[in-house]
């Protein structure tokens, strides 16, 4: 009886603990605090874990396909450089005051595997920043967007911008002014342009929905990287 009475007494202490920490405000939520060690530890752990449970059925297609991947470059630009930035180039203001700060271009293509980066693209992280475009995209509109970033490890400045000036062709969310294209052709981080051929016709977007069709979404490579 004692042992339960004991046991009962330290449970409400936990209880009334929380709830004394909690009304206290002694926790600071400013995005300018860093979190501690084993904070960090714990929630990093807890999502990548969540993450890799609810990956693991996922059907990958087949992510080898080159317009696919310069699809996935253009969507990349217009869903996701503004917080995760792009080779060479800082992320936008709005991503350099997050806590935690989203992961660069070549954290991202090392985050997991096929499966478990659409995952995360498709239902978001809570209380990181990072949304659902699962509620606005078909999944066949996010494989592109996967299978850039499973090509794009250790991607150079100079291939990324030879890639970005073949992928204005794709994608669904930009056009020419979004994926950093004047008149006269890409534009450069100092300002200046890369002039394309004049001489080229102009070419109709082709939106990343024709890439491949749906027959192709339960290939292989279930859950495994893709290079």
């Amino acid at each position: 009886m004692r042992i339960i009475t004991i046991t009962l007494i330290f449970i409400m202490a936990v209880i009334f603990g929380a709830f004394g920490f909690v009304y206290s405000g002694i926790l600071n939520v400013s995005a300018t605090e860093k979190d501690p060690k084993i904070l960090t530890w714990l929630l990093h752990t807890t999502m990548k874990k969540s993450v890799e449970r609810r990956a693991r059925n996922i059907n990958v297609p087949d992510l080898m396909n080159r317009e696919m991947i310069l699809a996935g470059l253009a969507d990349y630009v217009g869903m996701c450089a503004q917080c995760h930035g792009e080779p060479g180039q800082k992320p936008g203001v709005l991503a350099q005051g997050m806590n935690p700060p989203p992961p660069d271009l070549d954290h991202l293509a090392e985050s997991g595997t096929a499966a478990e980066i659409f995952w995360i693209i498709r239902n978001g992280i809570r209380m990181t920043g990072m949304p659902s475009f699962g509620k606005t995209h078909e999944e066949k509109e996010i494989w592109p967007v996967v299978a850039f970033l499973e090509s794009a490890g250790n991607i150079t400045e100079e291939d990324y911008r030879r890639m970005k000036t073949e992928a204005i062709k794709y994608g669904h969310h930009i056009d020419e002014s979004s994926m950093g294209f004047s008149e006269q052709g890409l534009i450069n981080s100092d300002g200046f342009s890369n002039e394309l051929d004049p001489e080229q016709p102009e070419e109709k977007h082709t939106d990343s929905l024709e890439v491949f069709t749906d027959g192709d979404r339960h290939g292989h490579n279930n859950g495994n990287h893709v290079h």
